[in-house]
This record gives structure tokens, C-alpha cells and sequence, in this order.
């Protein structure tokens, strides 16, 4: 995409053929298009600093074609052009499934997404970074590539797909041993394994009416959680080593 952008792209839009009825557009680099990314190709650093200056807008008494037009003209004769004060503004940002979380710009307006995205929630959340001005409506369009089956599938049921997007949503994964997933499954795996561990014991925790008696067993459940702590990664810690005489 970026040579697309660099190349066909800037050619099209600054010298249009003549029966297309397309405007000839100056990009805001002094006739070249500015062109930002948020990929991975690009520091950390310089992240930050195009998301810094993806609000900056466009200046209509500066980045107009007939303003640039002048400056051309002036420059020709020798004179003083005027400058802009501060940085320019971007005429395209190249992006991947990174600019779906985090970026509010208003002026954001037109988006060319090229390829069906892997999963429908990131398909909705990046498309979302677009109009979000109310008073300046936004513009996704999806550009599939023919020779992709996923990209077919979509394309065939294309108006259902949108219009029942949100029910299309996938399932979440989890990342292992995440602190949310240990938090939220923990107590469900301690109990399962207490459980199971104690099946072949009449009176154990393993019978449903016999949860109760985990006061009064609590070395069971210790061994358990010794062993969760042994087979946990280094540093992870998952559970806190209960003392055998401490109730649970």
C-alpha cells in the first residue's frame, strides 16, 4: 500500500487524465502527498508523535490547490512564499489493526480498508475511527481482493454481513496465566480439582451435599494449591501457600 500511495496513488490524484473529471489535488509535503504510518515498521516513538498530529486539519487558506498554485507562482518570480505555521497536516495514514483502539480524532472522515479483517470485532472497531464528528460524516470502503475465498464470502452476503455485524462477533480468547484469567478461573479450577481428587471418598468434598466440609479438610484443598504454585511458570505466583491449621 505504501508504494500504491507513493506511486499511483500521488500520480492519479496531482495529474488526472483528462476525461475522468477529477480534480487535480496537491498534497499538503509541497505538492507530494504526506503519507504517515501505524505499522510495526515504525518506532514506538514515532508512533506516538503521528498520533500526536493525526488532529492537525487542513488549513483552507494554505492547502488548497490554489493556494498552493500561488506559492508555486511566487516561488517562479523570485518572491517570498508564505509558510505554514507548524506541522503539516496528513493526507494519508497507512495503518493495521492497530488503529482500532485508542484513536478519537474528529477529523477523520474516509477510511480504505483492503482486505476483509480476520475477525468481525476488529473489522467493527477500526471502521469505527471514521465520522465520529458528527458534523462531518465518515465514508468506510471495503476493497476485497477477488483471489481471497474469505474475502468472497463477505462480499456475496455483503449488506446481511452489515447489517447484523454485531451479532457476527467472535467469541474472545484468553491469554494464559493473564492475572485476569487467573482471578476469574482459579476458584473454578481449585474447586474442580478438590473435587475430583476426592471421588473415590465416600465422605469427601466430592459429593454435592459435602462442599460444607472444606473447614474441616483443609489440607486437601493445601496439597492442591502446592501443586498449582509448583506447576505455575517462574514468577507468576498464582496462589497465595494457606497455612494447614488456617480455615478457608
Amino acid at each position: 500500500m505504501r508504494r500504491y500511495v507513493d506511486d499511483d496513488v500521488s500520480t492519479r490524484v496531482g495529474n488526472p487524465r483528462r476525461d475522468s473529471s477529477f480534480p487535480r489535488r496537491y498534497g499538503t509535503a509541497f505538492g507530494n502527498l504526506n503519507v504517515a504510518e501505524l505499522t510495526s515498521r515504525i518506532s514506538g516513538a514515532d508512533i506516538g508523535k503521528t498520533l500526536d498530529k493525526l488532529g492537525l486539519e487542513f488549513d483552507p487558506g494554505y492547502d488548497t490547490t490554489a493556494a498552493f498554485q500561488t506559492r508555486i507562482a511566487l516561488r517562479r518570480e523570485d518572491k517570498a512564499a508564505p509558510k505554514r505555521d507548524g506541522d503539516a497536516p496528513f493526507d494519508v495514514v497507512l495503518a493495521t489493526s492497530m488503529l482500532q483502539v485508542g484513536v478519537d480524532v474528529q477529523r477523520l472522515g474516509l477510511m480504505l480498508v483492503v482486505g476483509q479483517p480476520k475477525n468481525t470485532a476488529e473489522y467493527i472497531q477500526a471502521s469505527s475511527r471514521v465520522g465520529r464528528d458528527a458534523a462531518r460524516p465518515g465514508l468506510v470502503v471495503s476493497l476485497g481482493n477477488w483471489a481471497r475465498p474469505r474475502d468472497l464470502a463477505h462480499f456475496e452476503q455483503f449488506r446481511h454481513y452489515h447489517d447484523t455485524f454485531y451479532k457476527q462477533v467472535e467469541a474472545l480468547s484468553v491469554t494464559p496465566f493473564s492475572p485476569t484469567s487467573l482471578e476469574r478461573g482459579i476458584d473454578g479450577l481449585l474447586v474442580s480439582a478438590a473435587r475430583v481428587a476426592q471421588a473415590t471418598i465416600s465422605d469427601g468434598l466430592s459429593p454435592e451435599r459435602e462442599a460444607g466440609k472444606i473447614s474441616s479438610q483443609p489440607p486437601a484443598v493445601v496439597a492442591i494449591i502446592d501443586r498449582l504454585n509448583l506447576d505455575a511458570p517462574m514468577g507468576w505466583g498464582l496462589v497465595g501457600r494457606r497455612d494447614a491449621e488456617m480455615p478457608l
